[in-house]
């Protein structure tokens, strides 16, 4: 009796494994599309698909961190360094450091 019950709560892990791996993967579907599309955000899709993949797949959320274009948006939240963008004043650019903690003004 006791090893069928472990048996059972094994079969029920890897049946959520496959869930958060199918939803990661539709997530990053959702996050591409986000790039395209400018009323639907990509990185809050691509974050969460992440935390998915974290679950599901590990080597999956290797693949979306290391990933060449949607690897950068994981990265930034991730490693606290990315940047956000605030319209100014003088009608240029700052952006916000993170790590700094300092706003720094763009020329163009």
């Amino acid at each position: 009796m006791k090893d069928n019950i472990s048996q059972h709560r094994a079969e029920l892990s890897g049946f959520y494994r496959y869930v958060y791996l199918i939803s990661g993967v539709l997530l990053v579907a959702i996050g591409v599309i986000g790039i395209f599309l400018p009323l639907l955000p990509t990185t809050i899709f691509l974050i969460l698909a992440s935390a998915c993949f974290v679950k599901g797949s590990p080597r999956a959320n290797e693949w979306l961190r290391n990933h060449k274009i949607l690897g950068a948006y994981i990265k930034n939240y991730q490693d606290k360094s990315g940047l956000v963008w605030i319209g100014t004043w003088g009608g240029g650019l700052n952006y916000f450091n993170q790590k700094t903690e300092k706003f720094t003004g763009i020329e163009f």
